[in-house]
């Protein structure tokens, strides 16, 4: 799965386009969020921390305080190698891990294309998960309750304030309903 199959579909686009820069910050933050059971399972298995990072990185892109800089930084670094960390969990811990990555890249250079490679990220431990549970897992139908999530993710972000400032906690309340 890719990008262009959930945000460009014709239900989710037009909104999406509609939001201001921390509003969809807020949208794909929340993407993320619905995955932090991966990094905790990645954390206990490995007997690591990153969850902690993770939501950390998380609220520094949604304040879009002066912190994202360095916490970019601290989070391209603490990528997980999967060939040291080569259970599963390392997989998933890797690709959110480098999607947290594009996401403080946007916040710092608001370049589209690494909203585009944070939600590409993010949607290869969607494959993954489905494929760990049937290998001839339908994909248009994965693909179609994404679009469902994210069409919801987005017209809560359309009923907050342009410009609104946000924290980890709306992240969490929009993903609540969606965990993986």
């Amino acid at each position: 799965m890719q990008w262009s199959l959930i945000f460009e579909d014709a239900r989710i686009r037009p909104s999406f386009d509609r939001l201001d820069r921390n509003q969809k910050v807020l949208v794909v933050a929340s993407y993320l969020y619905r995955q932090l059971r991966l990094m905790r399972a990645f954390d206990q298995c490995y007997s690591e921390n990153l969850s902690e990072l993770f939501i950390h990185a998380l609220d520094v892109a949604l304040s879009t305080s002066g912190e994202a800089g360095v916490t970019q930084g601290e989070v391209y670094k603490n990528i997980p190698d999967t060939d040291e960390y080569s259970e599963q969990e390392g997989s998933y811990a890797q690709n959110l891990m480098i999607a947290l990555n594009y996401l403080l890249l946007f916040v710092l250079n608001n370049d589209q294309i690494d909203l585009s490679r944070c939600v590409d990220m993010s949607l290869q431990n969607i494959d993954l998960i489905n494929y760990e549970d049937n290998e001839d897992y339908d994909e248009k139908l994965v693909t179609s309750k994404e679009v469902d999530f994210v069409t919801d993710l987005v017209a809560n972000a359309l009923r907050t304030s342009r410009g609104q400032l946000f924290s980890v906690k709306d992240a969490e309340r929009l993903a609540s309903s969606h965990y993986l």
